[in-house]
């Protein structure tokens, strides 16, 4: 081969490596972020996550998702959280950052769990996730018609040893349960055990600060 041959096979060969390590750059890690490593959290290089740098770009903004998935680094290695404990990049925009530039209300899909119990609704038994639906002065997390031509209502959250929602969900589902309308239904679902045997449903009369779960008895089911 001749010299100048050589020379320039040697620079498709730098190329191409370039390309590849540009490629397996994307695959294992998420877009670059101001102050930042930009690897996915669970990778640990970087943490702990500096604050973002320079002012605040609006939304839909150049650069506007990373400021504000730093941010969200940030605050939550101040609470204490490790690299594991966070959302890679897109999982985060796709929950945080996408539904605040389409006006939604950002960030309420809650933590694992939570997202988890969502899917295992929509997926069986047909319930709709929502972000803008009211219920008196409360957005719930889920809806689906039903036969009677209303609307069953479906919340997600914690619930306690003891079988009742932990506190805020049930003060919550008080003040839900007033702007149901006749053929209305609401429903609290345990985010750990989101199977319709254990959900507590709410009927006219119902107390929401009271009313519990109560496993079947021994034998029975």
């Amino acid at each position: 081969m001749a010299k100048g041959g050589k020379g320039a096979a040697k620079k498709v060969d730098g190329v191409a490596s370039g390309i590849i390590a540009k490629k397996a750059a994307e695959f294992f890690e998420v877009p670059d972020v101001p102050g930042g490593s930009g690897r996915l959290p669970g990778g640990a290089p970087g943490w702990p996550p500096g604050k973002p740098t320079g002012p605040k770009p609006p939304h839909g903004a150049p650069g506007a998702a990373e400021w504000r998935y730093q941010r969200y680094l940030h605050r939550a290695h101040g609470k204490g959280k490790g690299p594991n404990d966070v959302l890679p990049f897109e999982a985060w925009k796709q929950t945080s950052y996408d539904p605040a530039v389409r006006g939604g209300r950002p960030g309420r899909r809650g933590g694992p769990d939570q997202v988890a119990a969502k899917q295992h609704l929509t997926e069986h038994y047909g319930v709709q996730e929502v972000e803008n639906v009211k219920l008196g002065s409360h957005y719930p997390d889920g809806i689906r018609p039903n036969a009677a031509g209303g609307t069953d209502y479906f919340e997600v959250g914690a619930m306690t040893q003891g079988g009742l929602p932990e506190s805020r969900e049930r003060v919550k589902l008080a003040n839900e349960l007033p702007a149901l309308g006749d053929n209305d239904s609401l429903q609290f679902v345990d985010k750990m055990n989101p199977d319709e045997d254990r959900w507590l449903k709410y009927a006219d009369g119902d107390d929401p600060l009271t009313k519990r779960y109560i496993p079947p008895a021994a034998g029975e089911g």
